[in-house]
């Protein structure tokens, strides 16, 4: 997913420019701003290049990527070379038949993306520190780069508990010759309960993208738990209350125990969490909302929790319920995306001016 892809990009910039370097050493970013066809990644995709002097016997650094590799090693080669002049400029790939031979395109499918240099001065610094210290605070926001100047800016969209949309091209717009790139933090899964099915939830969540963590309060439980996702070995509520309460979060009990799963999903029908579920049959999962009812949960409450949660495949092992709960918080995460859009507002920082014009080239095969 982007949200991924975006924090570990901007990071990796972020901490290029902290490190002492050669001025000789460049760095890149190259955003994908438009796709047709069956392209290789969707508008918003990130990559970050550090491009060092061709006499310092060191290879090339790239983090994040535009295609499947093909595209990536074109771009290391052009910049590397000197091809492409240090300039804000639009690369499209696939174009022709012959190019999307070239670079392995599948039929019909071209991209184009940005090509941003960063330059090593105190705006820059600023400007990529403040991206990250955003995104580690759970913030929305939206990046703007004017490519006729240079000049970038980052906006605030607040944390009302809707969404910026980041699927497709809805996650860059251009504006005469301004680029929005829209970006949010990373989808969290918070499971409370350390279970077998915890074991195949925290798998298959982690592979579609979500950052898992697990709550168990029970010693027993926790003591057996050896994989890699996180364990926090605290009361569900207070977990939450501190830590899982925005609207990039799901939070799933899995635990059987009420004591665990009640007291979580009290905290969590609380907050903006975008998802909301519990393991159960249906009867069990009643005699829940009856108990979450007369400990003062409100109906409107109630109307957000999944529960029995997962989408219904006929699920009996372990494996197959981890399967149902993900294919549902997959999508509820893209229906929350495509339905929901956030007006950008508060520029927070606009100081970095490059001295070059803009200009569009065109990939040669």
């Amino acid at each position: 997913m982007l949200a991924a892809n975006a924090q570990r990009v901007l990071t990796a910039v972020s901490d290029w420019l902290a490190e002492p370097a050669s001025p000789a050493s460049k760095i890149w970013l190259v955003t994908v701003v438009e796709t047709y066809g069956s392209s290789p990644r969707p508008a918003g995709s990130l990559m970050a290049l550090r491009i060092p002097p061709q006499d310092s016997g060191t290879h090339p650094e790239i983090v994040g990527s535009v295609s499947g590799g093909c595209l990536e090693q074109d771009l290391i080669e052009r910049l590397s070379s000197g091809v492409v002049s240090v300039l804000p400029q639009w690369q499209v790939y696939g174009e022709t038949s012959e190019e999307q031979s070239r670079y392995q395109l599948p039929c019909g499918g071209s991209l184009t993306v940005v090509l941003e240099p960063v330059y090593r001065d105190e705006a820059a610094v600023d400007h990529f520190a403040l991206l990250v210290k955003s995104l580690s605070q759970r913030l929305q926001i939206a990046r703007e780069v004017n490519l006729q100047t240079g000049l970038r800016s980052i906006i605030n969209a607040g944390t009302a508990g809707r969404y910026l949309s980041a699927n497709g091209a809805d996650a860059v717009s251009m504006a005469g010759s301004t680029m929005t790139h829209r970006i949010y933090p990373r989808w969290r899964l918070l499971v409370l309960g350390a279970s077998e099915v915890t074991l195949y939830l925290s798998t298959f969540a982690a592979a579609a993208d979500f950052e898992v963590s697990i709550c168990e309060p029970r010693e027993d439980y926790a003591a057996g738990w050896r994989e890699s996702a996180p364990l926090y070995r605290r009361l569900p509520d207070e977990l939450i209350g501190e830590a899982f309460n925005d609207a990039f979060v799901a939070i799933v009990g899995v635990s059987h125990d009420p004591r665990v799963d009640d007291m979580g999903l009290m905290a969590a029908l609380d907050t903006k969490a975008f998802f909301v579920g519990c393991m159960g049959s249906k009867k069990t999962s009643e005699g829940r909302r009856a108990r979450l009812k007369d400990l003062g949960i409100s109906d409107y409450q109630l109307a957000k929790l999944h529960a029995p949660v997962g989408i219904d495949i006929g699920s009996k092992t372990p494996a197959e319920i981890a399967i149902s709960i993900v294919a549902q918080l997959v999508a509820e995460r893209k229906r929350c995306l495509e339905s929901l859009s956030t007006p950008v507002v508060n520029k927070m920082l606009s100081n970095e001016v490059l001295p070059t014009p803009f200009r569009k080239i065109t990939c040669n095969a």
